[in-house]
């Protein structure tokens, strides 16, 4: 570190943010929110102190994390990302549904027929900590304790059945 976000940098870090883009489309964005370099004086936008000011269209394009940040929550990548959050926090504010899903084709229906019954016992037998009113300590522990148990028996079937076959 020198402080900067390069470009190849910005390329992983957007993977990592799970945006799927290429180098170049990186290097295009990060050419969008370049900021002046105080030390170099540069004003046209940020270049290391070690590029060469002669040719600023060949020098590396780096960014300040400041930079980075309020550029990022301006952008698609980050629209994108927060209706990827929302999405997944409303699924999982849903709670398990048992009812027979619709919009899924005929293996889907077959795999929710085939799991049902397991489903249906651990709906019945495990407290959902998700929901307000059993939203606790005590409860998540008790449901922990459900899933151990389910858990084991489930092994234990698996080997039985293992040794007949």
């Amino acid at each position: 570190g020198n402080g900067f976000i390069e470009e190849d940098e910005v390329w992983r870090l957007l993977k990592s943010l799970g945006h799927s883009c290429t180098q170049e489309e990186a290097k295009a964005a990060l050419a969008t929110c370049r900021v002046p370099n105080l030390e170099n004086g540069d004003i046209e936008g940020t270049t290391p102190p070690d590029n060469n000011l002669e040719e600023p269209d060949k020098s590396p394009l780096v960014i300040n994390f400041e930079e980075f940040s309020r550029w990022y929550t301006t952008t698609l990548f980050w629209k994108q990302q927060e209706r990827f959050c929302q999405a997944e926090g409303a699924m999982l504010d849903g709670g398990l549904s048992l009812e027979l899903p619709t919009e899924s084709g005929k293996m889907g229906k077959l795999w929710f027929v085939a799991t049902y019954p397991l489903c249906a016992m651990m709906y019945i037998t495990m407290p959902d900590v998700r929901r307000e009113r059993t939203r606790s300590i005590p409860m998540a522990v008790i449901e922990f304790l459900i899933s151990l148990f389910w858990i084991g028996l489930f092994s234990i079937c698996l080997v039985e059945w293992t040794e007949v076959v």
